[in-house]
C-alpha cells in the first residue's frame, strides 16, 4: 500500500490513515510494504491518527512512513508502526510542534494505550512495536514536545538536531539492543527523559549545548551503557543517570565529559549493580556525584594542564555488594575544589570526627582502593579540601598532592588498611 498527502493551506487536518498488510505464510518472494508520506505547510496543522500494520510469518518487511510539518500550530496525535525493520523519518520546521504538554524530565511513562493530553499526558506521539525499528527525527524548533515508545529488541531513536528553546523529549524503549542517538542540542532550557528497559541498551549524546538543560537517563538491566557530552561553554545544566541491575549478570558503564570550560553544571550519577564509570570536567562551579553499589570502578577527571577547573564539588560514594572491591582514582588540576569547607584547626575537628563534609570519598567493603592526585611538580593546584573515610578491611588509600593550602582527611575503619600520600 502506499499513500502520500500533500497540505499547503492554512487549517489543514489528516483525520486518520490505516495501512495494514499480511504476507501469505509460503510467499517468500514477494517484498510488499506500507509507505506513507505526509507534508503539511502552512498554519494550524494537525495530524490525528497514522497507522501502519505488517505481519509476516517469513522473509523481511518494512513500512515506510515520511512525517513534515513546516508551520505554525502543528502537531502529530499519534503515529504507530508495527512489524521490522520499520522506519519512521518526522522533521518539523515550525512553531508549536509537539503542542505541549509534557513536563518534568519528561512525564514518563506511558504507552500503551497512550491517554489524552487532557490526562496530563503527552500531546504527541511516535511509536514503534517490533524489532529492528528506526524512528529519526529532525527539529528546527520552537516548542517541541514529543513522546517516542519502542517495544522490541533493536530499535533505535536518532534525533539528528534539535536547535530552538524549550524543547522536551520524552523516550521510552523496552527490550534489548535498543538506542537513542541524540546527535546535538545546541538551544537552552531544554527537557530530555529517557527510560530504557532490558540489557544492551545504549544511550549516546554527543553534543550538549546551550544553557539549562535537564537531562534524565534510566536504564534498567545489565550491560547497559550511556555516554554524554557537555560542551561548548554550556552552563546551568542538569543531568542524572541511573543504571540499576544485577552485578552476577553483566556491566553497566557510564562517561559523562565536561568541556570547552563549562559552567555550574549539576551531574548526579548512580548505580547499583557492577559497572566502570568515568566522570571529566573541564569547568568551573560544577558539582558532581557518584554512588556506586556493587563491584565499580570511578575515574573522575578535575581539569588538566591546559584547562584547570576551579571551585567544583565532588562526592564519590562506593558500597562493596556481596563482598565487591571497588575503586576510585581521581586526578584533579584547579583550586579551591570540593567548594570551600575545613581551613584549618586540624582539618576542622577530622571533618567532623569522621561523618565528613562537603565533598568527600567514601567506600565501604573490602579490598577497596582510593587514589587521589592533586597537581603536578610544574603546575600546582591550591586550596583544594578532600575527606575520605573507607569502612572495611585491607582496604588502600593513596595520593599525591602539589600546591599550597591544600587540606585532606583520611579515616580508614577496619582491619589491615594502609594510606601514603606524598
Amino acid at each position: 500500500n502506499a499513500a502520500t498527502m500533500l497540505q499547503d493551506g492554512e487549517e489543514n487536518d489528516i483525520r486518520q490513515l490505516r495501512q495494514t498488510g499480511v504476507r501469505d505464510f509460503q510467499d517468500t518472494t514477494t517484498d510488499d510494504v506500507n509507505t506513507a508520506t505526509a507534508t503539511q505547510t502552512g498554519n494550524g496543522n494537525s495530524i490525528q491518527n497514522l497507522q501502519q500494520r505488517y505481519e509476516i510469518a517469513v522473509g523481511t518487511a518494512a513500512n515506510s512512513l515520511v512525517l513534515s510539518q513546516t508551520g505554525n500550530d502543528n502537531l502529530v496525535k499519534q503515529a504507530f508502526q508495527y512489524g521490522a525493520g520499520n522506519s519512521l523519518n518526522a522533521a518539523f520546521d515550525g512553531d508549536r510542534n509537539g503542542a505541549t504538554p509534557l513536563s518534568g524530565v519528561s512525564l514518563l511513562p506511558a504507552p500503551p494505550g497512550v491517554p489524552s493530553s487532557a490526562a496530563g499526558r503527552h500531546s504527541s506521539y511516535l511509536i514503534q512495536d517490533g524489532l529492528d525499528n528506526d524512528i529519526k527525527l529532525d527539529v528546527d524548533a520552537n516548542d517541541t514536545a514529543f513522546g517516542f515508545y519502542q517495544l522490541g529488541e533493536g530499535n533505535s531513536v536518532n534525533t539528528v538536531a534539535i536547535t530552538g528553546d524549550f524543547n522536551s523529549m520524552g523516550v521510552r524503549q523496552e527490550g534489548n539492543e535498543n538506542t537513542v542517538n541524540q546527535t546535538s542540542i545546541t538551544s537552552v532550557m531544554n527537557v530530555i527523559g529517557v527510560l530504557q528497559q532490558g540489557d544492551e541498551n545504549r544511550y549516546q549524546m554527543t553534543q550538549l549545548g546551550g544553557d539549562g538543560n535537564i537531562v534524565d537517563v534510566d536504564q534498567f538491566e545489565n550491560n547497559n551503557e550511556v555516554g554524554l557530552r557537555i560542551g561548548n561553554g554550556s552552563d546551568d545544566n542538569e543531568v542524572t543517570v541511573l543504571q540499576t541491575g544485577l552485578p552476577s549478570a553483566g556491566k553497566n558503564r557510564f562517561s559523562v565529559r565536561i568541556r570547552n570550560e563549562s559552567d555550574r553544571n549539576d551531574i548526579d550519577v548512580t548505580q547499583t549493580d557492577k559497572g566502570p564509570g568515568t566522570v571529566d570536567v573541564r569547568g568551573s562551579d560544577n558539582d558532581i556525584d557518584v554512588v556506586q553499589d556493587g563491584t565499580n570502578f570511578a575515574d573522575v577527571k578535575v581539569g588538566n594542564q591546559t584547562v584547570p577547573s576551579d571551585n567544583n564539588t565532588l562526592n564519590v560514594g562506593q558500597t562493596g555488594g556481596a563482598g565487591g572491591r571497588n575503586e576510585v582514582f581521581v586526578d584533579l588540576f584547579g583550586s579551591d575544589n570540593n567548594a570551600t569547607g575545613f581551613s584549618g584547626t586540624t582539618t576542622s575537628a577530622a571533618a567532623s570526627a569522621a561523618s565528613l563534609g562537603q565533598g568527600d570519598l567514601f567506600q565501604s567493603g573490602v579490598g577497596n582502593s582510593m587514589t587521589l592526585e592533586i597537581g603536578t611538580s610544574t603546575l600546582g593546584s591550591d586550596g583544594n579540601v578532600f575527606a575520605m573515610r573507607q569502612d572495611g578491611d585491607f582496604n588502600v588509600i593513596e595520593g599525591a598532592i602539589a600546591g599550597t593550602a591544600n587540606e585532606a582527611v583520611v579515616v580508614q575503619v577496619g582491619n589491615a588498611n594502609t594510606t601514603g600520600f606524598t
